[in-house]
């Protein structure tokens, strides 16, 4: 018996008549039950069926949970080619650019950039969100670019991580879990700090060949090592 009293028993008509129900509501007006509609819009073949599970929703709709054999429906090595034509046709071919032999190193360093902070300017007494941190990066790379001119550069390091982005996970949060105020989605973050690291290679790379390395760091500590693959299979062909 727990705190709350007797545990309450269906009868043998209660069960009955739920299994009715159940039973109705598998059914479909031409025949075919839910699950048969459920396979075929899938294009799941019965037999390769291991198990099933089914519940309804808020809405009473019904929702199945499908297992079937290992690999059914599976071409690994055309899954594989189909991943691979997808990826070739999304990468960017840049043209080459004739070179002059130069003799120093321009190293580019944008840090703490923390793309995704919030700060509202009545509280810290400036402002802070994705707008200005994006701007603030083209805007010192230029700058940077600007006082280099005086030097033959023969190529480029560009620095990349040092918590470009502010939160690592759907939380809001570091990686370590320490809560932060955000500007906008953690995916959204993702995709500005791509756009405009692949705006500063483009930019670099018209002074000399670039090369790229990135430094893990404590706000973003999966995600910037997420972010530095896609950089590089952004410029994979160049």
């Amino acid at each position: 018996m727990s705190k709350t009293g007797k545990r309450l028993r269906l009868s043998k008509e209660e069960v009955e008549l739920i299994n009715e129900f159940r039973g109705s509501e598998l059914d479909n007006i031409n025949g075919n039950t839910a699950l048969d509609l459920h396979l075929k819009e899938r294009g799941i073949n019965k037999d390769e069926v291991v198990s099933v599970k089914h519940w309804q929703n808020m809405s009473g709709e019904l929702r199945f949970s499908i297992v079937t054999k290992e690999n059914y429906g599976v071409n690994e090595s055309t899954l594989l080619d189909d991943i691979k034509s997808l990826i070739d046709k999304h990468a960017p071919t840049y043209p080459k650019i004739k070179r002059t032999k130069g003799n120093h190193l321009l190293v580019i360093n944008p840090a703490d950039v923390h793309i995704g902070k919030l700060a509202v300017a009545l509280e810290t007494g400036d402002e802070y969100n994705t707008k200005i941190a994006t701007e603030r990066v083209l805007e010192g790379i230029t700058g940077l670019i600007a006082k280099s001119k005086g030097f033959s550069i023969e190529r480029v390091l560009f620095c990349i991580g040092n918590d470009i982005l502010h939160i690592d996970n759907v939380y809001n949060t570091t990686t370590a879990g320490t809560p932060q105020d955000a500007n906008g989605k953690w995916w959204q973050h993702f995709e500005l700090a791509l756009d405009v690291y692949v705006k500063c290679v483009e930019i670099l790379r018209q002074i000399a060949p670039v090369d790229v390395i990135h430094s893990m760091s404590n706000h973003d500590y999966q995600s910037g090592f997420h972010l530095a693959h896609s950089l590089k299979s952004w410029f994979r062909n160049t």
